[in-house]
């Protein structure tokens, strides 16, 4: 049963906070990613606001990527696909 749900705005205030404290520590990183995917497969967050929130802790981790398209696809990336989400990486650092 549901008691509420999260704005984007506390989960944005929650990850900078906890981020503050820890902000190298990859099960940090980990746990909100993982957080923020049950949010959205449970309708509790949309599309929008999990791109906008997973950015914060995505560019520390480049296996929180491979995880998050694991999870959402529900098989595991090949080696092309984790290339190519590797390169997607490097352009966006680089912009």
């Amino acid at each position: 049963m549901i008691n509420g749900y999260p704005t984007k705005d506390e989960l944005k205030n929650r990850i900078k906070r906890q981020l503050s404290w820890r902000p190298e520590d990859p099960f940090v990183h980990a746990m909100w990613g993982g957080y923020l995917a049950a949010l959205l497969e449970w309708g509790l967050i949309d599309v929008a606001v999990y791109d906008e929130l997973v950015k914060l802790i995505e560019s520390k981790n480049i296996l929180l990527n491979f995880i998050g398209y694991e999870l959402f696809s529900d098989e595991p990336l090949s080696k092309e696909q984790e290339t190519e989400i590797r390169k997607l990486r490097d352009k966006k650092s680089n912009n």
